[in-house]
């Protein structure tokens, strides 16, 4: 058994813990965006704003903002393609946000990390319809940290095209510099998943949730 059927084979088993975990149902968007973001998440350099208020408190208010801002246009994504065009409009926003309230660059992977684990969670918001959540559970792209990159670590250093960085045992959110990494990461993932019959989300699950 070569690693990627490996890894469609523990996706399998994880499909109805997975099915469980994003059928939590949660009225209030602050408590989403609280429980999807903790404070220890911020405790890497570049997350960090030496001086000022701490960093959850500059980024729960931005997150619960985007949520309420973006709610039309999440609630009717109904591609894929749109999905990812609207993930990369709020990292950019966030990263305007960031560079005015912390005065530096957080990186790339730590935006979309931060920005896709309250996606995560976003499903669990009880306002949207079940044809919503569906919807989105197949769009959610993967939280990119130490646990879900050292999950497919071999798999990418593996099949890296020419240019690109090999991942490091020790890899996290900073080491996903470009959306060239992310993107390739993603693909790995998404191949796992569609063998598995699982939206790629549930790697997260996998990697994260069931790391102990």
């Amino acid at each position: 058994m070569n690693i990627e059927d490996k890894l469609v084979k523990e996706l399998r088993v994880i499909i109805v813990i997975a099915n469980d975990w994003f059928a939590r149902k949660e009225p209030e968007i602050e408590k989403i965006v609280k429980d999807s973001v903790g404070g220890n998440t911020f405790r890497a350099g570049p997350l960090l704003i030496p001086g000022k208020r701490p960093c959850v408190d500059v980024f729960r208010p931005w997150a619960v903002v985007m949520l309420n801002d973006k709610m039309d246009d999440i609630k009717s994504v109904s591609t894929q393609a749109d999905w990812d065009k609207l993930l990369n409009d709020i990292q950019i926003d966030l990263k305007s946000k960031w560079k005015v309230e912390g005065g530096n660059d957080m990186g790339y992977g730590r935006r979309m990390k931060l920005i896709n684990l309250v996606m995560k969670h976003f499903i669990w918001y009880d306002d949207l319809t079940s044809l919503q959540r569906n919807r989105l559970l197949e769009f959610l792209h993967v939280p990119l940290d130490s646990y879900t990159i050292a999950k497919i670590r071999i798999m990418y250093n593996s099949t890296l095209p020419p240019g690109m960085p090999p991942a490091k045992k020790t890899s996290s959110m900073g080491f996903v510099t470009s959306k060239k990494i992310y993107d390739y990461m993603h693909n790995i993932i998404r191949s796992a998943s569609s063998k598995a019959g699982t939206p790629p989300i549930y790697f997260d699950i996998l990697a994260w949730n069931k790391r102990v």
